[in-house]
């Protein structure tokens, strides 16, 4: 392993202190650090992952440096949950997954009326998606890929060449309704990352609405013909 993984920091007592690149694992970091202690058993070498303070010296091991890693997440986790602001955040997600529960039957229902229309299914696709990586719905997703192929949405998936030679509004749309019903159809959950890309998909289209207006009313400000001269 390249030693690029960290920077070092010091040197105090025989302890050379490193801080690690956020590139880099913890198995990485243990490896290169007992690695450096066998070369110079005098040598203990100090680090920070995660929130966690590690020591490696003469005595470590890679199994025992991965368990004490684990064990100090473990009581960092469960400080934070005794803590105000853990329990506060626990408070908030309770109330949100309770939110959600609730407004995912309503979103349902909805699901008829969206699927009659591309931008309006895609929306819904988005909106469905980020509720369904909150709060698991309980519901036959493949009775959504059903309606959706009533509705000609059934696409396919784009070969990559040819979708590479789509604009990318289309490439959006492609990209979220061939995942939607394929993934559906197999009564998954769709990836969080659709969410993400029904949004970008919906600002193209806020985007080209706006220079619509926008065109349509510079044409209304422009004058139907001409003025002649009189002599």
């Amino acid at each position: 392993m390249s030693k690029n993984n960290f920077t070092t920091i010091g040197l105090t007592d025989n302890v050379m202190h490193i801080e690690p690149h956020a590139s880099c694992k913890i198995d990485d970091i243990v490896a290169e650090s007992i690695k450096m202690v066998a070369e110079n058993e005098y040598l203990g070498v100090k680090f920070k992952f995660s929130g966690v303070e590690m020591f490696i010296d003469k005595n470590s091991s890679l199994e025992q440096s991965q368990q004490s890693y684990f064990d100090g997440l473990t009581k960092i986790r469960k400080e934070y949950e005794e803590s105000d602001a853990g329990k506060e955040a626990a408070k908030r997600r309770e109330e949100e997954q309770k939110l959600n529960q609730e407004k995912a039957p309503l979103l349902l229902k909805e699901f008829d009326t969206a699927v009659k229309d591309k931008s309006t299914l895609i929306k819904w696709i988005g909106e469905f998606t980020a509720l369904d990586d909150l709060t698991h719905i309980e519901y036959d997703r493949k009775v959504l890929a059903e309606k959706m192929k009533e509705n000609n949405f059934n696409y396919a998936f784009v070969e990559d060449s040819q979708f590479e030679t789509l604009d990318k509004k289309t490439q959006l749309e492609v990209a979220i309704i061939s995942n939607a019903y394929n993934t559906f159809s197999k009564g998954k959950k769709l990836h969080p990352a659709f969410a993400t890309f029904a949004q970008q998909y919906e600002a193209i289209e806020e985007k080209e609405k706006t220079n619509s207006n926008i065109f349509g009313l510079l044409n209304k400000l422009r004058p139907s013909h001409k003025p002649t001269l009189t002599p």
